[in-house]
């Protein structure tokens, strides 16, 4: 009667009831199907459920059909506040939350999705990745202790196959193919996801699979490849590895397999490829590190500076000299004021015939001539306001007066003013 009248009973089903059936399946399904980090994976996130239940609910479990949306936004906010989760995490917890609801629909004890409309979106970080020069500085660093320089060694395998902890695990001699030409491969399925992978190993990797052949000290069974042990120790180890080496990023497990595929990608591997290698069920998980480096970019940048790359060029130094050169040079062209006024400043009587030896018409062009040189150089010697020439009011010729860009300049020089070293140069 108890359970009846807080909503549970033989036809009412409850939200901790299908996550415990759900845990129960995948515990069989670990060696399978599933991996046993995944099924530790879903009993963490049916801890961190039961206790919001405990904290907010005051209660151990809840009935399917009183699930609305309110519990789910109050959940997701108690993981960001008091729980202290990433986005992405809280962001895959209303994932296991939303897939529940859909099995318990396909079961029968639900009608209606009650979180299907909420919408929520993670926040992933970069994965990291070593450099060059930071996985050379783990290659080189000098390690006292053997069981380090093992580890150090695993995860330079790591670096150069792309492997994860579990399948470095369960990599066995069995895996490693060689073939007419003499290379070496690695052929298997990842542990996670059953999805294939086949790697053609590098020198350096071939040469650590040797190292260790022979080695049964600390591997589960003589017919693996390394003695790895758990994931625990070795991120300990890598961590202080890192530090000592002077890595710019902290070193994990899975820091090797993002190297790898940093490393494939800056040196040409295709993408599609590199999905093969890494045993991606789907290229979107290998797309996730084209956006931490993109060799695209810059090969196509490349091209483009091939085709325009010479095409636009700075001005010559040698030429800016020759410019300020000439420009300093003008201020002396103020000193032939008194030739400009009794040239060009006269009052437009014939009477400048006879004191320039020069008719009314070329005494004109001559003084509109000037009028445009000063204008077009005495802006680096002062206002060209300030130019006797240009202030002077000039008749007009034939009722008409030419505006100043009007008026084309004569080359060469008109012959008066030959004798001028100062105006010769202008062109």
């Amino acid at each position: 009667v108890y359970d009846r009248y807080n909503g549970f009973g033989e036809e009412i089903h409850s939200l901790m009831e299908i996550f415990n059936i759900q845990i129960r399946d995948y515990k069989r399904q670990i060696g399978k199907t599933k991996a046993q980090s995944t099924y530790r994976g879903l009993v963490d996130e049916y801890k961190c459920l039961s206790c919001y239940l405990k904290d907010k609910l005051g209660t151990e479990d809840i009935p399917l059909m009183s699930l609305d949306m309110d519990f789910i936004k109050n959940y997701y906010s108690w993981m960001l506040s008091v729980r202290g989760l990433a986005k992405s995490t809280a962001f895959e917890r209303v994932n296991t939350q939303k897939w529940l609801m859909y099995l318990a629909m396909d079961e029968g004890w639900i009608h209606k999705h009650p979180f299907k409309k909420f919408v929520c979106k993670p926040e992933y970080k970069k994965r990291p990745f070593l450099s060059e020069e930071d996985l050379q500085r783990v290659i080189s660093v000098k390690l006292s202790y053997r069981r380090q320089q093992a580890i150090r060694d695993m995860f330079v395998f790591m670096c150069f196959s792309g492997l994860a902890h579990a399948d470095l695990k369960e990599l066995s001699y069995r895996n490693v193919h060689t073939d007419s030409d003499g290379n070496t491969w690695l052929v298997g399925n990842r542990v996670k996801t059953k999805a294939p992978y086949v790697v053609k190993l590098l020198p350096i990797a071939v040469e650590l699979i040797e190292k260790y052949r022979g080695v049964n000290e600390f591997k589960d069974s003589p017919d693996r490849v390394f003695p790895v042990g758990e994931i625990g120790s070795m991120e300990d180890s890598l961590k202080r590895i890192g530090e000592k080496a002077g890595c710019s990023v902290r070193v994990s497990p899975h820091v090797g397999r993002h190297t790898f595929a940093t490393l494939a990608l800056s040196k040409g591997m295709p993408l599609e490829t590199l999905q093969k290698v890494l045993g991606h069920k789907t290229i979107i998980s290998t797309q996730v590190y084209a956006e931490l480096i993109n060799p695209k970019i810059g090969e196509d940048t490349d091209r483009m500076r091939e085709k325009i790359g010479g095409m636009f060029r700075l001005a010559n130094q040698e030429e800016g000299m020759l410019l300020r050169t000439r420009r300093i040079s003008i201020p002396s062209a103020f000193s032939l004021r008194p030739v400009i006024r009794r040239i060009a400043c006269s009052s437009g009587s014939f009477s400048a015939r006879s004191r320039t030896g020069h008719s009314q018409d070329t005494v004109f062009s001559l003084r509109w001539w000037y009028r445009v040189w000063l204008l077009r150089h005495a802006a680096s010697a002062g206002s060209f306001l300030r130019c006797a020439a240009f202030r002077t009011r000039l008749p007009p010729a034939g009722n008409v007066r030419p505006r100043w860009w009007d008026v084309s300049l004569p080359s060469p020089p008109p012959p008066i003013f030959r004798s001028f070293s100062s105006i010769r140069s202008v062109p």
